[in-house]
């Protein structure tokens, strides 16, 4: 297994022990099921539930050599990234290593959570609406969300005469109209 593996494998343990346990409906048959009563189950609603880990929402992102973690705690986004080493190995070895160093200054009580990743949240306020950057409506299709994307794509890769920065933000754009999509059809 490869550097990069490791990283992403310890990355995804991270993000499902920073998760929250969720129950889910269930019935008294069903293996691991279990009662719970009125005040703490979903709804107020008692019942036989299953109780399930829900990691953090989060993605991976590789564009050349640099990589990127974004992920969501409550309605906070987090964006860590590293291109300045040679390969996307090192650079996601070098994401993971600063989340090591942030995890072990919380858990030293150096540092609270805020503090040590206050410098990673992604401030959306800067007009980077998904919907804004693919000059879409705020209720576009898949569809053309896509087309949309394509059209820009061609115009703004850095093979094409755009830079790496512009193609960066319609790339990050089109994957959170993705998930902003998929997760209003559900």
């Amino acid at each position: 297994m490869s550097e990069s593996n490791d990283s992403a494998a310890w990355i995804a343990e991270v993000m499902n022990n920073l998760g929250q346990d969720t129950l889910s409906a269930s019935e008294e048959n069903v293996e691991d099921s279990v009662w719970v009563v009125e005040d703490d189950a979903p709804g107020n609603i008692a019942g036989y539930y299953v109780r399930r880990r829900a990691p953090l929402r989060h993605r991976i992102l590789r564009d050349g050599r640099t990589v990127g973690l974004d992920f969501w705690k409550g309605s906070v986004q987090y964006r860590i990234r590293c291109g300045k080493f040679g390969s996307r190995v090192e650079n996601l070895d070098a994401v993971a290593d600063v989340l090591r160093t942030l995890f072990r200054w919380i858990d030293d009580h150096i540092v609270v959570w805020d503090e040590a990743f206050a410098g990673f949240i992604h401030d959306k306020s800067d007009g980077d609406e998904w919907w804004r950057v693919l000059r879409v409506a705020l209720d576009a299709t898949r569809d053309e969300v896509d087309r949309a994307y394509r059209r820009l794509a061609k115009k703004v890769h850095p093979d094409k005469g755009g830079t790496q920065d512009e193609f960066l933000r319609l790339r990050e754009a089109y994957e959170r109209a993705c998930v902003a999509i998929a997760s209003s059809t559900e």
